[in-house]
């Protein structure tokens, strides 16, 4: 894992990137949440083994994806709340909707937390209790995705969430630095490393 790094302490560069991501995901938000249309990409229910456990995902690919022969997309993994699902937060998000659109065309992972609960550090529910390792889920998601034949632009991988969602998106902004270049989090906030301000 790569440790937190407070923001003053990065170079300008990696400053102006974070910023540029963040960006980008808060006008995906912004937008998905008032955007009306249908989408009309495809959904598609995924499972694979990360360590010992069988996980789950919901995985939308935009209507213009033609197979491995498609250019490399974003990902933007949309992580719901406690006690939700993929489909709650498919339904509350609307992410598809904006990642359809012709300027976009993103693909879109909700992941299934196990027990529906997330391991963001202090919350919450059997996933923080019993120490599941969900950034290594998160990790191993990008892959498995890609071996699906979705071709991923690994510089454009996003988390975002709601209430544990968006807790494991702040996690994954620090532990998942590596592979995760922006967050977007709503109504949660760090839950980890000591100090949940």
């Amino acid at each position: 894992p790569i440790p937190c790094v407070p923001w003053q302490s990065q170079t300008s560069g990696q400053y102006q990137r974070r910023v540029h991501g963040i960006m980008k995901l808060f006008l995906l938000a912004l937008l998905a949440s008032t955007a009306l249309a249908q989408q009309a990409g495809s959904i598609t229910g995924h499972s694979f083994r990360v360590g010992l456990r069988t996980r789950e995902f919901d995985l939308f690919t935009p209507s213009s994806w033609a197979g491995p022969l498609s250019p490399a997309r974003a990902l933007v993994i949309d992580i719901h709340g406690y006690t939700s699902s993929p489909v709650g937060q498919r339904l509350s998000s609307r992410s598809n909707t904006l990642a359809d659109r012709p300027n976009f065309q993103w693909a879109v992972a909700y992941p299934r937390g196990l027990k529906a609960s997330f391991n963001a550090g202090a919350c919450c529910g059997q996933s923080s209790s019993s120490s599941v390792d969900d950034v290594r889920f998160f990790r191993e998601l990008v892959g498995e995705i890609s071996s699906l034949g979705v071709t991923i632009d690994t510089n454009n991988v996003f988390a975002m969430g709601m209430s544990n969602g968006a807790m494991m998106s702040q996690r994954l902004s620090c532990e998942g630095a590596d592979f995760i270049r922006a967050v977007g989090s709503n109504a949660g906030g760090r839950s980890f490393g000591g100090d949940s301000r």
